[in-house]
């Protein structure tokens, strides 16, 4: 047994002559060191590797070690990173520290270089949220550079290198080889950097599924521009806040959206191009043509570094989005973790090695049914197949075909579907049983795998699908912010009740204090997953609030509450805000109810949830009009051309007075009741 400098136990000293003062070493346990057999001094913090350099001096009393890290370099490595908040030397409060280089020495381009210091060995950052009003990062800064430099666009550069002649993307007749599919993104990139798209840069995509939004999302990252994905659905208002909230600079969108692109486009002085992907609709003017950027000269390969943000947006608890941040190497190790099960690249080179494993296997073929612009229909239905270097075939109808699903993997011989819960599922049992009843059923012996997140999949229509196919039917539970943090698997025959999960490796159910709930207690908890996400663009506040230390470790708690069997799986409740989740969609009823407000002769307004079979969830305004003559189809009227369609309440229902708490706080049990029975008094459409 041995003790480093800091005094704690080490089981295993391994001497290493080949490392650098200074550098980042793996060791795979918590209790094995490594150390510069020339006298370098050592600390081993609570993480699976371990820190090495020369003429350190330890801070015993807070924990700390600080001394010369390599050629100019002052470093300060900490256990504890609420000690460091403030000191002149560090730049960001957490196990990932950035040090000052005296004269701007080499490292980025503001003389800061990152190191990577805390994390469990695949880039994943074990350290506490930044605290209100101290320093948070943005998608324009590198907050650290990891150890391994994955990178999305670096990664499919190799996929396409492996597998040329492989169909990368399908749609329709369209069918883009990955020879094809990385030259014309690179062409796109070079497109791009020449309106000035670079490192940071936002570009939005304002499109529906098609192989433009995937070339736009793989140029961008070529060139280490920040993808936004923007809800097509959006009308004016809520696309020009999110394109300014998100400071993008260039919009890539359908010409059947050119009007309200056109509309706000005064609106937002950083957007300094828009590019058109032709579907039928007018053309602006002045919009540059998406095939004119294939034909510009392909931008080169370039190194990137795995500490670029990569950001998916998601709804906000005012109904706004709000973009959640990602380190290009951790979230890439975490797809291939995730998805692939059997080896995380230790570098990039093995990427081709890690999917030539795969392709040994199987070759994957993934139908996204929801839009590219979820994180369900893009991380699950198109990024993660791709790393494996398969294929993404997208349907061609603007709204959910099941027929045409169901054609498509028959033609295409497709292995996994990705879907959003009964919204999708019901209509594909619908159309399995009416092509049964003609007499053609449809061939399904290709599907291995249907997988569905972001809405509820009812255990009868699992059994309705497994009617058909032997797939393995993988319900998951998970957020934009936490990925998927349970899961219930389903082989057929065997049981899987609604809104039943088994909880993935790292997460928990806690109560407020962070203390786990109580297995077979029947006590409700907050569900907890292991971070990976860095926090929230442009809002400190939220990240501390949501990314919290437990036991010390970093979790993220978006507010799903549940409940733990005695046997450990967990039962969803729901999202403890009123959050209405309907075919997917996020409705958050204070938008709803503020413009319901808008209207004359509209006294007040409560606006909830109630149980729908294929929606999960459909959106009921209850509204107070003492005044007499309003009706169901006047509101929803009035508030068509304010919200976007799935906002719309599919249900109105009218009363002289909407009851509120005593101190004017809203009574959402009292209009939920009300909604549900429908009809309590004079007026309801």
């Amino acid at each position: 047994m041995h003790e480093d400098d800091a005094g704690g136990a080490v089981d295993d000293v391994e001497e290493r002559p080949d490392i650098g003062a200074g550098r980042r070493v793996p060791v795979g346990n918590r209790n094995r060191a490594v150390v510069h057999p020339e006298g370098a001094q050592l600390i081993r913090i609570s993480l699976p590797f371990v820190i090495v350099g020369t003429g350190a001096e330890i801070d015993d009393s807070r924990h700390t070690l600080t001394g010369q890290l390599g050629v100019g370099l002052f470093l300060r490595l900490t256990t504890e990173p609420d000690l460091l908040v403030g000191h002149p030397e560090v730049r960001h409060a957490s196990h990932l520290v950035a040090a000052r280089i005296p004269g701007g020495e080499a490292g980025d381009a503001d003389g800061h270089e990152r190191h990577d210091l805390g994390g469990d060995g695949d880039g994943q950052v074990d350290a506490e949220p930044d605290q209100p009003g101290a320093h948070q990062p943005s998608r324009h800064e590198a907050r650290y550079r990891p150890a391994v430099d994955l990178h999305l666009a670096s990664a499919w550069e190799l996929v396409a290198d492996l597998v040329p002649e492989g169909d990368a993307v399908v749609q329709g007749a369209r069918r883009l080889r990955w020879a094809d599919y990385e030259l014309q993104a690179a062409r796109v990139a070079g497109a791009l950097a020449d309106l000035g798209v670079g490192p940071a840069t936002a570009v939005g995509l304002y499109l529906t599924n098609c192989p433009e939004y995937l070339l736009g999302q793989f140029a961008t990252l070529k060139v280490r521009g920040s993808p936004i994905n923007v809800n097509y659905r959006y009308l004016d208002d809520e696309l020009a806040y999110l394109l300014d909230y998100t400071e993008t600079e260039v919009l890539v969108f359908h010409s059947s959206l050119a009007e309200r692109v056109e509309r706000v486009r005064p609106r937002l002085p950083r957007l300094r191009a828009v590019v058109e992907v032709d579907d039928g609709g007018p053309s602006l003017p002045d919009a540059l043509p998406f095939a004119d950027l294939l034909r510009a000269d392909p931008a080169p390969r370039i190194d990137r570094p795995g500490s670029d943000i990569y950001m998916l947006c998601t709804g906000g608890t005012t109904g706004m989005p709000k973009g959640v941040m990602y380190a290009h190497h951790d979230f890439t190790a975490h797809q291939f973790r995730n998805r692939f099960g059997i080896h995380v690249p230790a570098s990039l080179e093995e990427v081709p090695d890690v999917v030539r494993i795969y392709l040994g296997r199987t070759r994957e073929v993934a139908v996204p049914t929801c839009p590219l612009m979820h994180g369900t229909g893009m991380w699950a239905g198109a990024m993660a197949p791709q790393l494996r270097g398969g294929t993404v075939v997208l349907l061609e109808s603007k709204s959910f075909d099941a027929d045409e699903l169901w054609a498509a993997v028959e033609r295409e011989a497709v292995a996994l579907v990705v879907i959003v819960g009964d919204p999708f599922a019901r209509p594909m049992v619908r159309a399995l049983e009416e092509a049964e009843a003609r007499g053609r059923p449809y061939d399904l012996s290709s599907v291995r795998v249907i997988v569905s997140a972001g809405s509820m999949w009812s255990a009868e229509v699992k059994e309705g699908l497994q009617r058909f196919t032997d797939a393995l039917l993988i319900d998951a539970l998970g957020s934009t912010e936490g990925n998927t943090y349970a899961a219930r698997h389903k082989a057929p025959g065997a049981a899987a009740p609604t809104a039943s999960f088994e909880l993935t490796p790292g997460a928990r159910v806690v109560r407020d204090d962070g203390t786990d709930v109580e297995p077979g207690s029947a006590e409700a908890g907050i569900l907890a997953s292991p971070a990976i996400a860095l926090g929230y663009f442009k809002d400190p506040v939220k990240t501390a609030a949501t990314f919290r230390e437990i036991d010390g470790r970093r979790y993220v708690l978006t507010g799903d509450w549940a409940t733990v069997a005695a046997d450990g799986t967990v039962t969803l409740l729901g999202r403890g805000s009123q959050c209405i989740n309907t075919g997917g969609e996020k409705v958050f009823p204070e938008e709803v109810e503020e413009a319901i407000k808008t209207q004359p002769g509209v006294d007040d307004c409560l606006v909830v949830g109630v149980p729908d079979e294929r929606f999960g969830q459909r959106v009921v305004a209850v509204v107070g009009s003492a005044g007499g003559g309003l009706g169901g189809d006047d509101v929803r009227e009035w508030v068509r051309d304010r919200l976007s369609g799935y906002k719309i309440p599919r249900q109105v229902v009218v009363v002289d007075r909407v009851q509120r708490a005593p101190n004017g706080k809203a009574d959402y049990g009292w209009a939920r009741d009300v909604a549900s029975r429908g009809v309590p008094n004079r007026r309801n459409a």
